[in-house]
């Protein structure tokens, strides 16, 4: 798939209304992946390779933006998941 046509459903699905709490950590993969700081000149697949890892063969197989949502889906499950709450909670009374 073209990964400029990936990038461009990244962006969207980012700037879409959240619905679910999950929806809240795409702007924070799309901001790791510094995809709204790609500019035409550059190697977007070495970047999305050495960013993703074993999951770029994944993102590679999407084939329409509901494919990039699932794909985002299943990073934001495991980041709400493993979130340490108890020590964000932490560190905003220890201010």
């Amino acid at each position: 798939m073209d990964l400029k046509k990936i990038c461009k459903w990244f962006v969207e699905l980012n700037t879409e209304k959240k619905k679910l709490f999950n929806d809240y950590f795409i702007d924070d993969i799309v901001r790791y992946l510094e995809i709204d700081e790609i500019h035409n000149n550059v190697n977007l697949e070495k970047i999305l390779k050495e960013k993703c890892g074993s999951e770029y063969l994944q993102l590679i197989k999407c084939k329409s933006k509901s494919d990039v949502k699932k794909w985002l889906n299943k990073i934001t499950s495991y980041i709400a998941k493993y979130i340490d709450s108890e020590q964000i909670i932490a560190d905003f009374f220890s201010k």
